[in-house]
């Protein structure tokens, strides 16, 4: 059914197929061992925030890891090392789109944390780096590329600061609504 689409459709489904009982099994895992970390943070949200990392991190492993054309295991291709060779645009913005989710979901993680955006970048470093490694070792027909580490990482330092805009603003919100008093607060509710 899947070879009826044209090729990059076909592939995205079966990326889905393959990302959704992964991300849904490490979600429940995660919510089952998962604690309340702060008193003033509800139990919930943590949860939340953390299934959807630990969903964009198997999406983006499910996605990078898979063997690309043929029977898939195949010698690794060469390395690409030299940050100043050139890259296609729809690549760099595929790697960066990526691992926004990533960038989004960990800086959301650690929001008591000085300068979470810097922590979601690492993380989206980490991941990046140790993918890269595995795409060099295994094979499965894919090559590693310090091109994807750094957009990557880019993709994750945007997503870290698209969570920062989306706390501010749920901040700023919040300071609104208990500035109304006791009583707007329940005719707006």
């Amino acid at each position: 059914m899947i070879s009826r689409f044209p090729a990059g459709i076909g592939s995205l489904l079966m990326a889905v197929i393959w990302i959704l009982p992964v991300a849904f099994a490490a979600g429940a895992v995660v919510v089952a061992v998962s604690r309340r970390r702060d008193a003033d943070r509800g139990v919930i949200t943590d949860r939340l925030v953390m299934v959807g990392l630990v969903a964009a991190l198997s999406a983006v492993a499910v996605l990078t890891l898979q063997p690309l054309g043929g029977t898939g295991f195949d010698a690794p291709r060469a390395p690409t090392l030299n940050p100043l060779s050139r890259i296609g645009r729809k690549d760099a913005l595929d790697n960066l789109l990526l691992f926004l989710p990533v960038g989004f979901f960990a800086a959301l993680w650690w929001r008591s944390r000085p300068r979470p955006v810097v922590w979601a970048a690492g993380l989206a470093f980490t991941a990046s780096c140790t993918i890269e490694m595995t795409q060099l070792v295994l094979p499965i027909n894919r090559a590693a590329s310090i091109h994807d580490v750094m957009f990557n990482t880019l993709g994750g330092f945007l997503g870290g600061l698209a969570a920062l805009l989306v706390m501010r603003l749920v901040e700023r919100s919040m300071r609104s609504t208990e500035a109304l008093g006791p009583e707007l607060q329940t005719e707006t509710t």
